[in-house]
């Protein structure tokens, strides 16, 4: 049975990722005034998408990209907002006006030779990273989980509860995060 000490951290650790994800969801305070471009002309929004030319290789986890949950690795992107892109556009195009909570329509084509439309909102980056940041502490924490349960079989019975009553939360959690989800 999971001691008394260890449940109370479990349900206090959920707690503060709860408050993580509220923060994160919260309204940015971001100044959209002058030309939104950050230092040396880096953008203040992102959409997550990590590119090879106009082909996808991944979506950054707990970005706009990435929740939406319709992006593949290996798709190629052929229109944002509707214009073709290239190699020297699709940048840009990405970066579209800068705004936070401006939207982007993008028509992708998948491995399978299928066009499909996703629109997304663009999202501050810093808020984007840190939702980036507590889904890698998330996924730590399953595997974590996961390896205790593991390690502990053939031994006295391990906290299976606990891990039981964790995996439920960060699932929860992860799932609170996506219904936040910044597709439109």
């Amino acid at each position: 049975m999971v001691g008394w000490t260890q449940a109370a951290e479990a349900r206090e650790l959920c707690g503060t990722l709860k408050a993580c994800l509220a923060a994160l969801s919260a309204p940015s305070g971001l100044s959209t005034s002058d030309n939104n471009v950050g230092k040396a002309g880096a953008s203040v929004c992102t959409v997550g998408l990590m590119l090879n030319g106009c082909t996808i290789d991944d979506t950054m986890p707990g970005s706009p990209s990435f929740l939406c949950g319709q992006i593949k690795g290996g798709d190629v992107v052929e229109t944002v907002d509707g214009k073709t892109v290239s190699l020297d556009t699709l940048v840009e195009a990405i970066r579209g006006a800068d705004m936070p909570g401006s939207k982007m329509e993008m028509q992708l084509r998948g491995h399978d030779r299928t066009l499909k439309t996703v629109n997304l909102l663009r999202q501050p980056r810093g808020q984007v990273m840190a939702r980036r940041d507590l889904f890698l502490l998330l996924d730590e924490m399953r595997s974590n989980a996961s390896s205790h349960v593991l390690g502990e079989r053939g031994k006295k019975k391990p906290d299976e509860p606990l891990i039981r009553f964790l995996n439920k939360s960060i699932e929860d959690i992860t799932f609170s995060i996506r219904k936040v989800c910044v597709c439109v």
